[in-house]
């Protein structure tokens, strides 16, 4: 019998173990790196529990070999690895060959790499699994408008329909994704066509590609008796080469596009497997199967999108929603606009899109849905359906710039900035992404980052005008105002026609003393303008010149010729919230009858909603008064209505720590009011500089209130009240000669400002004070 002390004798002077634990070794090494390629590239998750096996499979084999090759030297391959290392490797091959797929685990996989199963909370909070096509198996494609040839411009809405059915049709399958360049108003309009159906293929194909699509669909039609030709085709973006041109002939353009779905699938190269793997319904369960219905549904975003008549885009769409309520879409549209004009009837737009909502696609059922919950005031569910929408829809960036406008309005900057860099890794190019990057950066003080994605953003879209205008916002608060205004300037010249171009350039020059040039370049404007909503911004503009020149009696007048225009045409919300600053400017004058008279007028002209930017106004005119009852009472009312973060944007969580430290300041609770500020300018470099500055100094805190002044008037250096505060904080410090110089320059501002204003009456009381000359 042999000696067990001899095998292992043998074993060891054979190198047996060293050899076995370098195969475990590098089978280790192999096992891991061969893991982080599947994640990587998102393959099969069974690829790692096969790889798993095999290495256990080899075992023998590898002992095999070890022990006849493990001594020094040379050693002949013998009869006994002749006969078993041939074995082992057919015994694995038949095992992985016969074996039940899903055996080696514990749980079924699936091989198909491009798929993955996700779980998630559907709105009944049950936990449910879905199959979704992983990002990278998705195909970008691009649409845009089909030409109307029949002749009649009565049929260009088809032009709009045959795109947006195919986009309601295509989109049920999970291997395709889209951009949809035709409802870009600000890309067509520079083109300055008559028809935007009419752009050039080659702008077509340049659009398709900025956007990171790999097709293009685009097409044509005519008409012929009762027949209508539908022409569709599909371009390779990159190579501008046509993969297929497909005619269709039908009496129904509704069922044309069914028509067209599979011959467009195929052409993109999606095998059978993908075109059958997702539900594929007709488009009239996902539409309507009224053509009137959709014919005034496209009718609507003709009007909204090329036409800007919003009258009329509420016509079409009411008539959409009365041809056929069960559509579900348009009952959607139907509540977006009615909600933006101030009509009461958008809760019954809304619950009927609700009721239907099985009808949208997915994509348009998750932003429904968290419309709902949001404009209700349910954050929480509103939440929940953004979570459940980044799962079913884990490379779109939809709800992830919607969760960045929430944390951005609830004060979480930097949860905030984490959605939206999610945003811009996903696509760098995402125009709402580095907008957003770049704004809410230099709120928070960091004028490097905001540059540097402004300068992305010109990179990346160098003919747009938004990229220089965030790039001038980032110069002028580093202190470079003559680049800022450069900027401005370029941005005006990429698209004289936005009017915000021309404000950021007439409120750089007028901050560097060209204020009366501005003011007749804006009134001329004002002149050429007919649309309502350029009109509204170059009155609030010239309001705001006129009271920096001190002239408020003219810049009143100004503000009285802007409310006029909303008697006789549909407004917006957000045109009444634009009376607030007149409020609180009369208010801080003293001007109370004045101010409360704007107040009424907006409860007159409010039908829905009217109560709570009612609440608003009368909260920012207590904003202004000592009176902390009445101040703490409108807070309250503001911050309990349901969603009211959402029903005004500009008005977040700042708006809502000033007011609390406003409240705590007029109690006289310094300490609490201390808190609120420094959160205040935790979250925000730029809001409520002067009236912080003016509580600080009250409390003793002069230096900080000083150093926020002078902060405010670098970019605001026309302020008559900011320079008075200013004085008074160095009379207090006993720092006379300081404050002489203040009421200087106090003195010429003043030359031509009207002797209602408040501070002109405090500031000649305190010349005499300091015995400094006074104005003339």
């Amino acid at each position: 019998m042999t000696n067990p002390l001899e095998i292992w004798d043998e074993l060891k002077e054979r190198r047996f173990f060293p050899i076995l634990a370098a195969y475990f070794g590098g089978g280790w090494v192999f096992l891991e790196f061969f893991g982080f390629v599947v994640d990587t590239l998102h393959l099969a998750p069974s690829l790692k529990l096969t790889a798993l096996t095999l290495l256990a499979a080899f075992v023998p084999t590898a002992g095999v070999i070890a022990y006849f090759h493990g001594r020094p030297g040379k050693d002949p391959i013998t009869k006994t690895e002749k006969i078993f290392i041939p074995l082992n490797v057919l015994a694995v091959f038949l095992v992985l060959t016969f074996m039940p797929p899903g055996s080696v685990s514990s749980t079924p996989t699936t091989t198909d790499a491009s798929v993955m199963r996700v779980k998630y909370e559907d709105d009944s909070g049950s936990i449910t699994e879905r199959t979704l096509v992983r990002p990278q198996f998705q195909t970008p494609l691009m649409l845009y408008l089909f030409q109307n040839n029949t002749g009649d411009s009565a049929n260009d809405w088809l032009e709009f329909w045959f795109i947006d059915g195919l986009l309601e049709d295509l989109n049920q399958n999970n291997y395709l994704t889209f951009s949809n360049q035709y409802i870009n108003q600000g890309a067509i309009s520079r083109l300055e066509m008559e028809r935007p159906s009419t752009v050039p293929l080659s702008i077509q194909l340049k659009w398709a590609q900025d956007a990171g699509s790999k097709y293009l669909i685009n097409g044509d039609f005519r008409k012929e008796g009762e027949l209508w030709q539908v022409r569709a085709r599909v371009y390779d973006v990159k190579q501008g080469k046509i993969l297929l041109d497909q005619n269709i002939v039908d009496t129904s353009v509704i069922e044309i596009i069914d028509l067209l779905s599979v011959p467009i699938k195929r052409a993109i190269n999606l095998s059978e497997k993908q075109i059958n793997a997702f539900q594929d319904l007709p488009v009239r369960e996902l539409t309507s199967y009224n053509v009137e219905a959709i014919e005034s549904y496209s009718e609507y975003w003709c009007s909204v999108t090329w036409k800007d008549d919003a009258e009329q885009a509420l016509v079409d769409i009411k008539a959409a929603v009365t041809a056929d309520p069960t559509f579900a879409l348009a009952q959607f549209l139907a509540w977006q606009h009615c909600f933006k004009l101030n009509r009461p009837d958008w809760v019954d737009h809304l619950e009927a899109a609700m009721r239907f909502k099985d009808r949208l696609s997915d994509n348009n059922r998750q932003l429904l849905e968290y419309y709902y919950f949001l404009v209700l005031g349910n954050d929480e569910a509103a939440d929940h359906a953004l979570s459940r929408w980044i799962a079913l829809a884990p490379n779109n960036p939809q709800p992830y710039l919607f969760r960045a406008q929430q944390f951005n309005r609830d004060g979480k900057r930097q949860e905030a900035l984490a959605n939206l860099i999610r945003v811009n890794q996903m696509n760098p190019e995402n125009e709402e992404a580095l907008d957003a990057l770049s704004r809410i950066s230099l709120e928070l003080g960091r004028t490097d980052d905001a540059l540097g994605y402004a300068n992305q953003f010109i990179n990346d879209h160098p003919g747009r005008d938004l990229g220089y205008l965030l790039k001038g916002n980032a110069l002028r608060a580093t202190g470079d105002y003559a680049g800022a205004l450069h900027a401005y300037e370029q941005a005006y010249g990429n698209d004289p026609r936005q009017i915000a171009n021309w404000i950021a350039v007439a409120r750089e020059k007028a901050r560097q003393g060209n204020i009366q040039i501005v003011v007749k370049q804006t009134e001329t404007m004002l002149d050429q303008r007919s649309a309502v909503r350029d009109q509204v911004q170059l009155y609030r503009l010239l309001y705001d010149l006129e009271k920096d020149q001190g002239h408020f009696i003219d810049a009143v007048k100004v503000y009285r010729e802007m409310m006029a225009l909303g008697r006789n045409t549909m407004m917006p919300i957000n045109y009444f919230v634009t009376w607030i600053p007149l409020i609180q400017d009369l208010a801080r004058m003293n001007f109370d009858n004045e101010a409360n008279f704007i107040v009424n007028t907006m409860e007159k002209n409010l039908k829905i909603l009217g109560n709570e930017i009612t609440v608003l106004a009368k909260f920012a005119f207590y904003l202004q008064k000592d009176e902390p009852d009445s101040l703490e009472r409108y807070w309250t009312t503001w911050t309990g209505i349901p969603g009211y973060k959402n029903v005004v944007i500009q008005y977040t969580v700042d708006f809502d720590l000033y007011a609390q430290a406003r409240i705590c300041y007029l109690r006289k609770d310094y300490s609490s009011a201390k808190v609120y500020l420094d959160r205040l300018r935790q979250i925000s470099t730029t809001n409520f500089l002067v009236e912080e500055a003016e509580m600080r100094i009250k409390m003793g805190e002069h230096e900080q209130g000083q150093n926020l002044l002078e902060t405010h008037l670098v970019l605001n250096p026309q302020d008559m009240q900011a320079y008075y505060t200013l004085a008074e904080s160095y009379i207090a410090r006993g720092e006379t000669e300081q404050a002489k110089q203040v009421v200087t320059v106090l003195n010429q501002l003043m030359k031509s400002a009207d002797d209602i204003l408040p501070v002109v009456t405090a500031t000649r009381e305190l010349q005499t004070h300091l015995g400094s000359p006074q104005s003339s």
